[in-house]
């Protein structure tokens, strides 16, 4: 994640996606990919509670879709790739939880998890690591 600088209000949060020891996310695993065809994401506030933040997906600078955070309901998106960065504003300075799901047809395949304080100030870059499950259909 990236944290823009400044004071006040909401921050700025980019998020990036990495399957682990993979080149690419979306590519099928037979191309040397992770084969995810679908994405979740979810973020928690510290202490429960969703953070229900509107995702703009971007590659190179161009946006090229939304993602709408809903933790009860999460929206299946499309494989997100690694080259792509989802930025949001909606997040206030606190602590959250980002939780991603990679699906491979309907199954969980590959799972990662970060924990997020979004500071009143000030940078902070994490990207979140996508691990591989050993599920049935994985």
């Amino acid at each position: 994640f990236t944290v823009g600088t400044g004071g006040g209000g909401n921050r700025p949060v980019t998020l990036t996606l990495e399957a682990e020891n993979i080149a690419s996310n979306c590519q099928p695993s037979s191309s040397g990919g992770a084969g995810i065809t679908g994405t979740t994401i979810t973020i928690v506030r510290d202490g429960g509670g969703c953070a229900a933040a509107r995702l703009v997906r971007s590659r190179g600078g161009t946006q090229i879709g939304t993602y709408q955070v809903n933790c009860s309901s999460p929206e299946v998106a499309a494989c997100i790739e690694r080259d792509e960065t989802l930025t949001t504003t909606g997040l206030a300075p606190a602590g959250y939880v980002v939780r991603v799901g990679g699906k491979i047809g309907a199954v969980d395949c590959w799972i990662g998890e970060a924990h997020l304080d979004v500071p009143a100030t000030g940078q902070l870059q994490t990207k979140i690591a996508l691990r591989r499950q050993s599920a049935p259909g994985c």
